[in-house]
């Protein structure tokens, strides 16, 4: 135990405060291991099991797994934490040139994009989980427009979505980017959210209900929906199940359905109007959107019920049909029984 009184002594050596420092240093780093060890088991009204497990900072906002066990979570300030054992601990890092950061895409553990928005807009990359980052050139010539939301279809393929419609391609895991839509020649609201089905179909949603696909590996985009006959809300959130079923989340409770590749949309939610961030499903039958609130279905989106247990989710996404994530400002929510639902 360090004695502080002795450290103000004027004849202690100086060793000892060197030594008294680096111990607190190390009992703070434990600290901070172990706070975010710790797990609330919460049981599902339907025997789902989530699991809170408290992250030891504030202002989470972006949240990726490559798979069951390697995850990467990252703040406002440009702290980045890594876990290894599907999300039971975490280890942190301070990189500022993470700050701001609006999405993040691993490829593998090791490779990782990330787009950070701020006075200006950057793209970068991470081969060596996180550790360290360099810049890559932003194709834009406006900088300060906002890159809001990335994805990878495959080891090389990548798209980027943003402020005023712009979309930028990678065919080379991110070192080089390609503009394809900008807002000076397209005049359309932001994008917010892309979501490809495969290498070919891709989807990708923004302001005002505005729906945009492509058929041809993002070379081009038109945009689907007549947004008075569907929704004029500001979209945040994309995710297709296959090449006909997908759904889109928003502003004012907004949760669509489209079966048919998106040629058309029904409303699926018929609840109060909270504000709805992000929407995943682990497989045709059970999904979550989550925001304001936090909501789920077991048949396909025909209903939502609400999630009351816990109150606020950043995003969602399931790695596979059992384990799921759901991130807020200071947590993870973590289930590996998701499928329990379909035996219902």
């Amino acid at each position: 135990m360090i004695k502080f009184d002795k450290i103000i002594d004027k004849n202690m050596k100086g060793k000892f405060l060197i030594t008294g420092i680096l111990n607190i240093y190390i009992i703070c780093c434990l600290f901070l291991i172990v706070s975010c060890q710790k797990g609330e088991p919460t049981k599902y009204i339907n025997s789902i099991i989530w699991t809170k497990i408290n992250i030891n900072t504030w202002g989470l906002n972006s949240m990726f797994f490559t798979n069951e066990k390697y995850g990467f979570l990252c703040n406002e300030q440009g702290t980045l934490f890594r876990t290894t054992d599907g999300g039971v601990t975490w280890t942190s890092s301070y990189k500022e040139i993470l700050q701001q950061s609006n999405s993040l895409f691993f490829l593998n553990p090791k490779y990782g994009v990330a787009v950070v928005r701020g006075q200006y807009s950057k793209i970068v990359l991470s081969n060596d989980s996180g550790k360290t980052w360099k810049i890559v050139a932003n194709p834009l010539s406006d900088s300060t427009i906002a890159l809001n939301a990335i994805q990878f279809i495959d080891s090389e393929n990548g798209y980027i979505v943003g402020r005023g419609g712009v979309v930028l391609k990678t065919i080379n895991a991110g070192k080089k980017w390609n503009v394809i839509r900008t807002p000076k020649i397209d005049k359309i609201s932001d994008l917010n959210s892309v979501c490809f089905v495969n290498k070919t179909i891709g989807y990708a949603v923004g302001g005002n209900g505005t729906i945009l696909k492509t058929i041809n590996e993002g070379n081009t985009w038109i945009e689907l929906t007549n947004r008075s006959t569907i929704t004029a809300n500001n979209l945040k959130s994309v995710h297709f199940i296959d090449e006909q079923n997908g759904y889109a989340v928003g502003d004012w409770g907004t949760i669509i359905k489209t079966t048919d590749g998106g040629k058309t949309w029904i409303n699926n939610y018929t609840g109060i109007t909270p504000f709805f961030n992000s929407v995943c499903f682990a497989d045709k039958n059970i999904g979550y959107a989550v925001g304001d609130k936090i909501v789920y279905t077991t048949n396909g989106g025909q209903t939502w019920i609400d999630f009351p247990e816990f109150k606020y989710g950043v995003s969602v996404v399931f790695v596979n049909s059992s384990v799921g994530f759901i991130l807020n400002s200071v947590s993870i929510l973590k289930t590996t029984n998701a499928e329990v639902l379909n035996n219902k």
